[in-house]
Formats: structure tokens, sequence, C-alpha cells
């Protein structure tokens, strides 16, 4: 069965349910152009998914296909980089979610598309794996980046380099490798960003060549 609206398709080509103590499930849908709103981030997407298992103990898998993401939060990078590192806390267990587990592919189409408020003209790619239990699911894979700007810190920044990996099998932690380059008052500064949002790592160079404590001055004043 398929349910449509003008934006979208969700076709249902696989269904048994067995009603009982506890429930069966064999559920499988595919998904043409949806769009889902979540937080500040809005995506579209097709997919092929299929449910299995029963009520206590169940696996949803499949391949979800990004094509469109836009990301505009209600404020600037600086904020976000240090809200990231806050506690999230546990969402509470449901009784029919309680023994289901994640085991998606999540990968970006070819004509893959990421608009931001905080970045502009920003060209990348997605191979991610959510795994794991549905209340405390991991991402494996990475998020690439092969151009783009960002504003960060009070200056426009040319990303020359950008990867995001989550390479944790035990929780979702993002390590960054960024290569970032601006020019501040005839000065080319680059400036390279790695480890884990609670730990970056900065790395600064210059042309001409600059200490670092003076281009952290050029950065900051403009001077």
């Amino acid at each position: 069965r398929c349910l449509s609206d003008w934006s979208s398709d969700v076709c249902s080509s696989d269904l048994f349910v067995e009603f009982g103590s506890p429930l069966v499930y064999r559920l499988r849908a595919t998904a043409d152009q949806v769009r889902l709103r979540l937080f500040d981030i809005s995506t579209t997407f097709n997919a092929n998914l299929e449910l299995n298992g029963t009520s206590g103990a169940s696996t949803l898998s499949g391949t979800v296909t990004l094509n469109r993401a836009a990301f505009n939060p209600h404020t600037d990078l600086d904020q976000l980089l240090a809200s990231a590192t806050s506690p999230t806390p546990e969402a509470s267990p449901n009784d029919y979610l309680r023994g289901m587990q994640f085991d998606v592919h999540v990968v970006s189409a070819a004509s893959f598309e990421l608009q931001t408020m905080l970045t502009r003209d920003v060209q990348g790619s997605v191979d991610l794996q959510i795994r794991g239990p549905v209340f405390r699911p991991v991402l494996l894979g990475s998020i690439s980046v092969d151009s783009g700007e960002i504003p960060l810190y009070g200056n426009e920044y040319t990303i020359n380099r950008g990867n995001i990996r989550f390479s944790n099998p035990i929780k979702i932690e993002p390590i960054l490798d960024l290569a970032l380059e601006t020019r501040v008052s005839g000065v080319t500064v680059n400036i390279t960003l790695t480890g884990t949002m609670d730990k970056l790592r900065p790395n600064y160079s210059s042309d001409p060549p600059l200490d670092p404590p003076k281009i952290v001055a050029l950065l900051a004043v403009g001077q």
C-alpha cells in the first residue's frame, strides 16, 4: 500500500503482523522524496527499510539515501561548538521500542545538496551506519566536505578539507579533521582543527610566517 501526497510517497511492499504476546513483525517499506524535520535539521530522502522481529526484540534495517539536508540552528557556530560538549539526557524507554535495534545505512545521493545558515556553497558526502538500540544508537562512518565557506569567531574561512569521522562503537562521538584558510590584513592564515568536540587541537600557520601567538592576535583583533 502507498501513502502519497504532493511531495512524497511511502509504500509498504510487504506487511505481516502476528498478534499475540509478543507481537511478531515483518514489515518492508520504500519511501520516495520524503521530507522530515527534526529539531534544526530538515532532510529529503529515499529509503528502503525492513522491520523484523517481535515486540520484545526487533531490528530496523535498510538504506536511507539523502537527497537534500538543511541545517538552520538558532545560534552561530561558536555557540554550537560550545554546546556540543554538553551531555544529552537519555530518552525514556517505550515498551514497544525497548527491544528495537538499528542497522541502517545512510548515504548521500550523487546530487546531494547541503544547505545551512552557518556555511555557504558546501559540497560533501555522507556515508554512515546507524546501529544499536533505538534509545542509545551509535554512528559509524564519516561525513566529508570538499569545499565551502564558514564564519568562525568573527572571520570568514574557506574549507580546504573537512572530515567528520564516527568510530566509537559505544557512543556518538564525532572526530573532526578540518583545514581552514582565511586572509586578514594581507596575511594568509591556515588553521587545522583535529580531535573530538571537547578536545579540539588547533594548529596555526601563515604566509608570511608568524608565530602562533601573533596569528591568534591577528585573528582576534585584525592586526
